[in-house]
């Protein structure tokens, strides 16, 4: 007979996962909105606020059910871990650190980390200028929302007035700006605090001072930076003591040192994890993830030489992707175009992420010649 299992967060971006984990399991479904995306997917589906966690644990053991899991989201993973917590009468009080940014930051710190000079926001906080140029960013997940780089107090108050919405019940990490790429790491750590890199992506962010993520190379080679992100994320495992998860984490170089920007156990969204890692390395991530959650055994292969280039659109670029939408789809290493189909329309802002367009080829000069045409149109 099949074990009952929950999963919080049942939206576009969680199918996958779903339907992988229902072959096995009979799945409980929870998620904030009522017509998520995902919700015929599972056996039984429950409209609630995924804040609710004291609801949520008590259908959880009402119906005998002893895990919940999520799939690739960040605002889920509070939540997932309090239940987990409860429904095993156990305490994951350094998973909870790496949630709070301030509090990583901290523990970086401690362990003589790279950490650039930072502070926490609050009503008696004093910031000098000495912290300028900055990056203002909500203490938890927040998907590049509430998210700017600030030149100096002046331009910190504009800006953080004009955030005020992303900031509602949380405190505001302020740090000094690093210039330079930033970089992303999707991976696993295993039990015995070993880390498998599955793909090291090269980001692109918009103009200053707003940061949203505006495309992605996946899968670009460096071997000397991947032996450096290989040594940070075990040491950083090992100061945390977390095995057997997920890694996503984004970072800067300044001098040959990796200065963190975010660090989480989840796979990244937007089916990075999901569809674009499984591709690279030839094997079922979402399977993965359900493997370490239920502590099996697991290997990962070895990425392959496919490289991608994903890049977002915004509500500002649907008239020319209309207009050029021919000319993208003709591209020699032209992939797909994804809507968003579970985008809230009612909610939708400047922020709100429309969808994606995907090139593929394992020849990294032509992925950039037809990324630079992208950007053309």
């Amino acid at each position: 007979m099949k074990k009952k299992v929950a999963v919080l967060g049942v939206g576009e971006h969680q199918k996958s996962g779903i339907k992988q984990l229902r072959k096995k399991f009979i799945v409980y479904g929870f998620d904030g909105d009522k017509n998520a995306f995902s919700k015929s997917l599972v056996n039984k589906f429950y409209f609630i606020d995924i804040q609710d966690k004291e609801k949520i644990y008590k259908i959880c053991r009402n119906n005998n059910i002893k895990k919940i899991l999520s799939f690739n989201s960040e605002i889920t993973l509070n939540s997932v871990l309090w239940i987990n917590d409860k429904l095993e009468n156990k305490k994951s009080l350094n998973k909870f650190l790496i949630l709070n940014k301030i509090k990583l930051r901290k523990h970086l710190k401690k362990h003589n980390f790279p950490v650039p000079n930072f502070t926490s926001l609050d009503k008696d906080t004093y910031i000098h200028k000495s912290l300028f140029p900055a990056v203002v960013k909500p203490s938890s997940g927040s998907g590049s929302k509430g998210v700017f780089y600030s030149k100096d107090i002046s331009q910190f108050k504009k800006f953080f007035n004009k955030n005020k919405l992303f900031y509602k019940n949380k405190k505001i990490l302020i740090e000094k700006y690093i210039p330079g790429v930033e970089y992303a790491v999707e991976g696993w750590v295993d039990k015995d605090l070993k880390f498998k890199i599955g793909a090291l992506s090269k980001k692109q962010r918009s103009k200053l001072p707003f940061l949203f993520d505006e495309s992605l190379i996946i899968n670009f080679k460096n071997i000397k930076l991947r032996n450096i992100i290989i040594k940070y994320i075990e040491r950083l495992v090992k100061s945390l003591k977390l095995f057997n998860i997920p890694v996503h984490m984004e970072f800067k170089i300044l001098k040959g040192k990796i200065y963190l920007i975010d660090f989480s156990f989840r796979g990244a969204g937007f089916t990075v994890y999901s569809e674009i890692l499984s591709k690279i390395i030839e094997q079922n991530t979402d399977q993965i993830i359900i493997d370490m959650f239920f502590n099996k055994n697991f290997k990962i292969n070895e990425p392959n030489e496919n490289k991608y280039y994903l890049k977002f659109f915004y509500k500002k670029d649907i008239s020319n992707l209309k207009k050029y939408k021919k000319q993208i789809k003709n591209l020699k290493s032209f992939e797909k175009i994804s809507y968003y189909k579970s985008l809230n329309r009612s909610a939708i802002s400047e922020y709100s992420r429309f969808g994606h367009i995907l090139l593929m080829s394992n020849n990294i000069s032509l992925l950039k010649k037809d990324s630079r045409k992208l950007n053309y149109f």
